[in-house]
């Protein structure tokens, strides 16, 4: 099932004899057919899916994280609120993660870290729980050129940031 694609798709489908039905699980993606710019040139939607899984409704979102100059970068967005089946919020999370684009000279904000060398983020990130605030996590890595030589860098966390491969973290992850 492509869950980019235009339309409602569905699993499990039962019909009875008596003319009552029940889905399995289905998807209907509101932007299958574009985009929406939430902020322009900052967070862009590509995303919005409406679903059923086992009785309960869900909705997604992803989309595109763009900074602009002098900081520039891209990343990504995403966000998953679920019902459990007596209709309460089940699951509320979103995740947002920037990579600083190494391709782009200077485009990440550098600090000096005394005669030692420069420090660079490679990228950054949250996840954050909307029902439980306290659970949000901020993470990053970065690179350190020694004697601001790039020749000596010393990688903290991978070169492409992610949740897994952090090397810096704050708060309480749970799950």
């Amino acid at each position: 099932m492509d869950e980019q694609a235009a339309g409602f798709s569905v699993q499990d489908l039962q019909v009875g004899t008596d003319g009552s039905f029940q889905i399995g699980s289905g998807a209907l993606n509101l932007l299958a057919e574009g985009e929406l710019a939430v902020v322009p040139d900052l967070i862009t939607l590509t995303e919005l899916q409406l679903g059923l899984n086992n009785g309960r409704l869900t909705m997604t979102v992803g989309g595109r994280l763009d900074t602009p100059a002098p900081v520039e970068g891209s990343g990504t967005v995403s966000g998953t609120i679920a019902l459990s089946e007596s209709g309460t919020v089940e699951t509320a999370r979103i995740e947002a993660l920037l990579e600083f684009d190494p391709a782009l000279n200077g485009s990440a904000p550098a600090v000096a870290v005394g005669d030692l060398g420069t420090l660079k983020p490679t990228g950054i990130g949250a996840e954050i729980d909307l029902r439980d605030m306290a659970g949000t996590a901020y993470y990053a890595g970065a690179v350190l050129y020694v004697e601001n030589n790039e020749q000596k860098a010393i990688w903290l966390g991978e070169a492409a940031i992610s949740a897994s491969d952090r090397a810096f973290a704050t708060g309480t992850r749970k799950g």
